[in-house]
């Protein structure tokens, strides 16, 4: 049977339990998601025309919607393989690239997309030899502006990052667009949610159970974050360019200096222990990785966590 999963603040995803997610991109269409690829379900995208069964489907709702962006119920066992495909930072991601190449796809060149927007861009950053990251960086006195965050669902600022190669060039599946706000609440959410199902239940039981869950989602977070290979990459999971990229031997160590303005804050927060410590949603969190000089995928265990400027 059909289930209907909310899987980001304004996508819905009709899918069997553990089959592969469509999801409705734009009015009239789907997206069939390909490869899911763990926690970066985005990378191969297919686009279908919505047919009248799809229309009856959304008309009446048909199946379960999900709540708590995409975290439905709070299971001891720990997020299931659909869970992990609606777990709130990687569907946020996956809308993130979504509705930047809705909007960018035709152009192909930092100029263009600067002719696009009506502004050059804010920041660039070198991440490797043969390629570097920039950001735009809009508000509402800018008319993209309204336009991508009435896609996103969000009233704040964005961060539109793109990469591109050295001549200029776009590179493929390379532009995000995320809102200049912490997703911290996201993970403050689930602890609550957590903590509600563990006040009801015997106390030797749902101590161990609730240790184990926030565990589990922890290691999601570190699953999601190492799956970031390339400067670009790690650039859609903060929600954020570096701030400062420079080159040691044969590899560039970029730093990201994040906070409640950057998108990805609360998914580091989540790495260094936040679920145990709520005081680390509000600090402000240093994300440094290294990244191979020829522009190939980093190696696990490359990047590091720490509180502080």
């Amino acid at each position: 049977m059909k289930q209907s999963y909310t899987i980001s603040r304004s996508i819905k995803c009709y899918a069997e339990r553990d089959g592969p997610c469509s999801i409705e991109a734009r009015p009239g269409y789907w997206v069939t998601l390909l490869d899911l690829g763990g926690l970066f379900p985005g990378e191969g995208l297919a686009f279908r025309k919505r047919s009248r069964v799809d229309r009856t489907r959304t008309k009446h709702g048909v199946g379960l919607f999900l709540l708590v962006l995409g975290i439905a119920t709070i299971s001891w066992g720990g997020p299931s393989q659909a869970q992990q495909r609606q777990w709130g930072p990687a569907a946020d991601r996956l809308q993130a690239i979504e509705v930047a190449n809705r909007f960018l796809s035709s152009f192909k060149s930092l100029s263009e997309i600067s002719h696009f927007l009506g502004s050059l861009p804010e920041d660039c950053e070198v991440v490797s030899d043969v390629g570097r990251v920039c950001v735009w960086r809009l508000s509402k006195a800018q008319p993209a502006w309204f336009s991508l965050a009435q896609a996103l669902d969000t009233g704040d600022r964005l961060n539109l990052i793109c990469g591109f190669l050295d001549e200029g060039t776009k590179e493929t599946v390379s532009c995000s667009v995320h809102p200049q706000r912490s997703n911290r609440d996201y993970f403050r959410d689930v602890k609550r949610s957590a903590l509600k199902k563990r006040r009801a239940e015997p106390e030797g039981v749902s101590r161990a159970a609730y240790e184990s869950f926030l565990l589990k989602h922890k290691k999601l977070c570190e699953t999601f974050t190492s799956r970031a290979r390339t400067g670009l990459d790690m650039g859609t999971v903060v929600g954020e360019i570096p701030e400062t990229c420079f080159e040691i031997g044969e590899e560039y160590r970029c730093v990201w200096k994040t906070h409640a303005g950057t998108e990805g804050h609360g998914t580091l927060a989540c790495l260094l222990g936040a679920y145990d410590d709520t005081g680390l949603f509000s600090d402000r969190i240093r994300w440094t990785c290294r990244f191979p000089s020829d522009g190939s995928p980093r190696s696990t265990g490359s990047c590091d966590a720490e509180v502080g400027d």
